[in-house]
């Protein structure tokens, strides 16, 4: 009896990634990033594929919740340092620093008095290990290893209050108070505006999945089917929540579900029609976190600290692509689409300095969503049902719009390796 055997011999050469330390983004932190859309699975039974993505990218700008372009610490709206200490608890008004809080949260509200505009930079670069197995009868194995380096950084602020006219403005004596306390209200929260830095591995994911092909269609080149199931496990870092804009770095310490559908046809000897849908269902976690004690606080910066129940809202992904299959020669061009969209989280504070219904309004809890244009060039060395079957590619994804996401466009290179051996 003949037995089948998959083997992958491969050595890749990478990138020699910068030494920082900041948080991950992934193929699950779509609202700094977007990867391109999975097609389907081929089902040859035993056949062992191996493909490692490359992609770089870097923004100054972000959506915010309005949908339009921003400086990209901007995306939740302008930081109300006005109510920066409106029911934080054991303010202290013999402290200088909570006195200056207390003084400047007793004025009145006017304009954008008391307003802060964050900028700054954000860069990532990530490496995508894909490794996917076939057993028969369509079923496969897929795990995925990400590595990332990302950062961000150039954080500046711009004081958004009125210059004259009417008090309060930027020269009232309790807000220049402020502005000179401020570097040192921070130190005595311990927070700080630093920039962030991170660099190893995202948060892994490990799937099972069925696939069908049908090339036997009298209407259609072939009918293509792919299920898949899996576990996202949060090996990456979490955010450091004493760096004011430290994102979360992969799912943020969230074990999450994963399930996806891809159904692609064939026409005409050349033409690829897909369709991609996709579910990320995080379990809630209790952790200690900044939480929001007034409902006029807005932005990263918070001085609360507090145990809370944080429960994520799913992630829905939606894409389809147009694939023109070897137009020339073993070239082939794929123009795709995805949207993706991810509800309101609930944060429940298991003491009473804040309530479930002001944490869970604080903007980074908020829904957002992102639609983007990706563009792929893909080059085979081997020929279809072949044995052994390298190939690259190249890809761009642009965002083209959204809310409360980092406007981030990534370039990508990838190289991939199907293997079907029987001894």
């Amino acid at each position: 009896m003949k037995k089948k055997l998959s083997l992958v011999l491969i050595t890749i050469f990478v990138l020699s990634l910068p030494t920082k330390n900041f948080p991950f983004f992934g193929s699950y932190t779509f609202n700094k990033a977007q990867l391109p859309i999975p097609e389907t699975r081929e089902s040859r039974p035993w056949l062992t594929s191996f493909d490692a993505e490359f992609f770089i990218g870097s923004t100054e700008k972000s959506e915010d919740q309005k949908g339009n372009t921003t400086e990209l610490l901007n995306l939740y709206g302008l930081h109300n340092m006005k109510a920066l200490g409106t029911g934080v608890t054991n303010l202290d008004p013999t402290k200088t620093e909570d006195n200056v809080l207390i003084a400047l949260n007793g004025m009145a509200s006017r304009d954008n008095f008391g307003m802060f505009e964050f900028k700054g930079k954000y860069s990532i670069k990530e490496v995508g290990i894909d490794l996917k197995q076939n057993f028969s009868r369509g079923f496969f194995a897929q795990i995925l290893i990400p590595i990332v380096s990302e950062s961000t950084g150039d954080i500046t602020y711009t004081d958004k209050s009125p210059d004259g006219g009417t008090a309060p403005n930027k020269n009232s004596i309790e807000w220049q108070n402020f502005l000179a306390y401020f570097d040192r209200i921070l130190e005595k929260y311990k927070l700080n505006i630093k920039e962030t830095t991170y660099e190893g591995l995202g948060d892994v994911g490990a799937f099972v999945g069925w696939t069908y092909n049908n090339k036997s269609n009298e209407q259609l080149d072939f009918l293509n089917a792919t299920i898949k199931t899996g576990v996202l496990f949060p090996v990456s870092t979490e955010a450091e929540e004493g760096i004011c804009f430290d994102t979360a770095s992969g799912s943020n310490g969230h074990r999450a579900l994963n399930t996806s559908f891809d159904v692609a046809l064939g026409a005409y000897d050349w033409l690829t029609i897909g369709i991609h849908g996709g579910a990320l269902l995080f379990l809630d976690k209790n952790k200690e976190i900044r939480i929001r004690t007034s409902s006029e606080q807005n932005g990263f910066i918070k001085l609360e600290k507090a145990e809370a129940n944080i429960s994520p809202a799913t992630t829905w992904t939606f894409g389809t692509y147009l694939k023109a299959e070897h137009f020339l020669r073993n070239l082939s061009f794929k123009l795709a689409y995805s949207f993706v969209k991810k509800g309101n989280d609930i944060v429940n504070p298991k003491t009473n300095v804040s309530s479930t219904e002001i944490a869970s309004k604080d903007s980074i809890y908020q829904d957002w969503h992102k639609q983007t244009l990706h563009l792929n060039f893909e080059y085979d060395f081997g020929e279809e049902e072949a044995k052994f079957n390298p190939k690259v590619g190249f890809s761009y994804n642009y965002i083209l719009d959204g809310k409360r996401v980092f406007k981030t466009n990534l370039w990508g290179g990838s190289f991939g390796l199907d293997i079907a051996l029987k001894f």
